[in-house]
């Protein structure tokens, strides 16, 4: 299982798309997000709320499903570093459930590896669209980043790399492409006898 994670435009989605079309052994999965028209609403209203709770539905099952030995190969854009960075302020009694799934994912053999992509926050603003700088503040884009490499500081899943996500794209690919290789070349021998 490789769990590519990082804020909003750090290239999360076009690694993912690139490490499954280069490899067609992997298969991506991506967790559910509002409605791009729901987005910068989100703090405000009780859809987000709603909304959550598919996602620890989602998270949990594909949880379950790796410790029983019946996912492999899966590339997660996004998991559940996200659910812990883009916590709201008061929500912290869901760390718990965060810090089990952590747990039980580090458990599991292989465990996971976690691809943290990371870029200043000047340079996410730069790119973030006119209706997610309507969500975006440039004081949440910095609590977000934060809450990443806090995640980062704290997660039990032992393989876990930071990347620059301010290279070009085929420079970042290249960055992830040869830290998934390294880390899980089991996987790719597997792969080559096939």
């Amino acid at each position: 299982m490789i769990i590519i994670e990082g804020i909003d435009k750090t290239g999360k989605s076009t690694i993912c798309k690139k490490l499954e079309s280069e490899f067609p052994f992997l298969h991506c999965f991506r967790i559910s997000r509002p409605a791009k028209d729901s987005r910068f609403s989100m703090h405000q209203t009780q859809y987000w709320k709603e909304f959550s709770l598919i996602q620890k539905a989602e998270i949990e099952l594909i949880t379950k499903l790796r410790e029983e030995g019946q996912l492999r190969n899966l590339i997660l854009d996004r998991f559940h570093a996200s659910e812990y960075a883009y916590l709201e302020e008061g929500e912290e009694k869901d760390l718990n459930y965060i810090w089990d799934i952590d747990r039980r994912l580090g458990e599991i053999s292989p465990p996971p590896i976690i691809i943290l992509l990371h870029a200043p926050v000047e340079w996410i603003e730069d790119r973030l669209g006119e209706d997610e700088l309507k969500m975006f503040s440039p004081k949440h884009v910095k609590r977000y980043s934060e809450r990443f490499h806090e995640f980062g500081r704290n997660t039990k899943i032992p393989q876990l790399q930071l990347v620059s996500s301010f290279y070009n794209i085929d420079e970042l690919y290249y960055q992830v492409s040869k830290f998934v290789i390294k880390s899980m070349p089991y996987l790719f021998k597997e792969a080559a006898h096939k």
